[in-house]
């Protein structure tokens, strides 16, 4: 899901009624899975998000060209 759908997906959850909100939430609530999450999961998790994983690697080459490894 994108940054933008999660923003999105916020303000129309702040326009719901408290009543309703705290429904939805506890509802999305039951819908999570019960077993313990594999801690090695975060291996592929960014398959999704090609451009985020572009950017940081952008960024990460970027400070690597223009800063020091190592201060004296």
């Amino acid at each position: 899901m994108a940054a933008h759908e999660i923003d999105q997906l916020l303000a129309a959850l702040r326009g719901l009624a408290p009543a309703k909100r705290r429904e939805l939430l506890e509802l999305a609530a039951e819908e999570l899975p019960d077993e313990v999450v594999d801690p090695f999961a975060l291996i592929g998790s960014f398959a999704d998000e090609p451009e985020l994983v572009d950017a940081i690697c952008e960024d990460a080459m970027h400070t690597r060209e223009h800063s020091q490894l190592r201060v004296p």
